[in-house]
């Protein structure tokens, strides 16, 4: 027997009416005739409903605690001080907060607002390729309560059509729940290219909202909101396993270090229909080989270290995750055969 989920719009984004078979063409008559719901279906959603309006006030009961208002102000043009305002979120028991570095960058004055009282903050560090920041306070609440990254970067992320409920600060207001699905994935949108994959959410975003954690349904942090796409009405997110890298280099550098490979690939077609990355241009000036072997052009990346090389944005992933001076072990397929090649990362300069 096979089950079909119905959707409806009615004062929420979307809810679920319940699991019809598909099999009793009644059913699907009687919903296409506007016909009311045979009670055991009522009954499923209703019970659909509450589990999950429990499970957002679960979760909003253990994370709330954890979100601040960022505030700043700073001087117009001939004109009165205008302010600004965000969302942000302690990401270690030492007080660590992340936010847009929007609201930092701009900012004369920087303050947050957290349970009813402001507290002056400083900018540890911030990263303009991903518009995070760090910051901190001069004097911290004496009880609040950080989200927890991942403990080491990885590269898994909260999968497409997962509910996904967000804690911001809209326009200035009080800490407030939200909820969506995720909806896809992008490392490129409109000509831009990101610093690896954002996750793509139906939760639009406002002002005051840039900076707002996302969490997953099991109450870990899916990742942090950062750009709107009114016109799609959604959002991206920046994953909460390259917040790690991202939080723990400004912690420790100020600032996040990228690098660079010398080289660049494209993806092609194969002959059986697959698909396949190939090296497209190496910068002879900028590479630096750990080994004997050497790229070649048209070379077919096969692995970088124990991972598959499915597509470009595989390598992107990958790279996002190195420092300047490491090592990355190349396998690349030539002429039918399997050539190791290692490479010292350089830095990229923006």
């Amino acid at each position: 027997m096979r089950n079909i989920w119905i959707l409806v719009g009615l004062a929420l984004p979307w809810l679920w009416v319940g699991a019809l078979d598909i099999s009793q063409p009644n059913e699907l008559e009687a919903i296409d005739k506007g016909a009311v719901l045979p009670c055991s279906k009522q009954e499923s959603l209703l019970s659909t409903l509450c589990a999950l309006s429990t499970d957002i006030q679960a979760l909003w009961d253990r994370q709330k605690d954890a979100v601040v208002k960022v505030m700043g102000s700073k001087k117009g043009n001939n004109g009165p001080e205008s302010l600004l305002f965000g969302t942000g979120f302690f990401a270690d028991p030492e007080g660590n907060i992340l936010t847009t570095a929007t609201i930092v960058t701009e900012a004369e004055n920087l303050w947050v607002e957290y349970q009813g009282l402001s507290y002056a903050a400083t900018v540890v560090g911030k990263d303009p390729v991903t518009n995070i920041a760090v910051i901190n306070l001069l004097k911290k609440p004496e009880h609040f309560t950080p989200v927890l990254l991942p403990e080491t970067p990885y590269f898994t992320a909260t999968p497409e059509g997962c509910i996904v409920i967000a804690i911001g600060c809209v326009l200035g207001m009080e800490p407030a729940p939200l909820w969506g699905l995720i909806t896809g994935k992008n490392i490129v949108f409109d000509g831009r290219v990101f610093a690896t994959t954002y996750l793509r959410t139906d939760i639009g975003m406002c002002g005051g909202e840039s900076g707002t954690p996302v969490f997953n349904a099991d109450g870990s942090l899916c990742g942090i909101l950062i750009a709107s796409l009114p016109e799609l009405r959604s959002s991206f997110i920046i994953p909460a396993h390259a917040l790690t890298r991202i939080s723990n280099d400004i912690v420790k550098w100020k600032s996040v270090p990228y690098c660079s490979a010398g080289f660049s690939v494209r993806g092609q077609m194969t002959e059986l229909g697959g698909k396949e990355v190939i090296i497209s241009a190496i910068d002879t000036q900028k590479i630096k080989y750990s080994g004997t072997e050497t790229l070649q052009l048209g070379d077919t990346i096969a692995k970088i270290g124990a991972q598959n090389i499915a597509n470009e944005s595989d390598i992107a992933d990958i790279l996002f995750f190195k420092h300047p001076g490491e090592v990355i072990n190349i396998q690349v397929i030539r002429n039918g055969k399997a050539v190791q090649i290692s490479i010292l990362l350089g830095e990229k300069i923006f």
